[in-house]
């Protein structure tokens, strides 16, 4: 005959294995809900209306802007960056109306070519892209490279463009494995619990 006799020791046991469980499930939960709260937010700030680049507003990271303006090839710089070919090169940053602007990518080999090209190009020039934070605050990263398409092999450096990346993560795959470590821990226990006595 089956008894349920569960002993103190494997049921203290259970007790901690199911409140670990259930804790990692919720805060999977809760992450899931972060985050798409937070891909919702991206969006509208990305559908919002483009700011002018020389009058942000507070934090402007996300959001589309324009700015217009003689660029100050003077000033130039430029941050290590991989093309979407995995080509090493720079992203090329200069002052536009005392913006700091991406006008897009430029391998390695051809920084000096392009530079000079960009310097002999007089006159003003508008930008339109993405307000981006980086380690000096922000900068608009020049979009229009989007409207000619994103292949450095279709036309001349600097590429400009920009894309959003998402990464998602399967936080309710992650909450069902933990719950369902938990019932496993459940169902052992219960198992465990239950002994055969000898027939009278």
């Amino acid at each position: 005959m089956w008894r349920f006799h569960p002993r103190l020791v494997p049921t203290l046991a259970t007790v901690v294995a199911l409140a670990v469980f259930g804790s990692l499930c919720a805060w999977q939960l809760r992450r899931m809900g972060e985050a798409r709260l937070a891909r919702a937010e991206a969006a509208d700030r990305l559908a919002a209306e483009p700011f002018d680049a020389t009058a942000p507003p507070a934090d402007p990271g996300g959001r589309r802007a324009t700015v217009s303006g003689v660029p100050d090839w003077t000033a130039v710089s430029r941050q290590a960056a991989v093309s979407p070919a995995y080509e090493q090169g720079y992203r090329m940053v200069v002052p536009v109306a005392g913006v700091r602007v991406d006008v897009g990518f430029v391998p390695e080999a051809l920084w000096d070519a392009v530079l000079a090209a960009e310097r002999g190009v007089p006159g003003a020039r508008a930008y339109r892209g993405l307000a981006r934070a980086d380690a000096e605050g922000w900068l608009l990263v020049d979009g229009d490279g989007y409207a000619r398409g994103r292949s450095p092999a279709d036309r001349e450096p600097p590429v400009a463009g920009w894309e959003i990346v998402t990464h998602e993560r399967p936080h309710g795959e992650y909450a069902t494995t933990w719950a369902a470590c938990a019932l496993m821990v459940l169902g052992f226990w219960a198992s465990a619990s239950f002994t055969r006595s000898a027939p009278a």
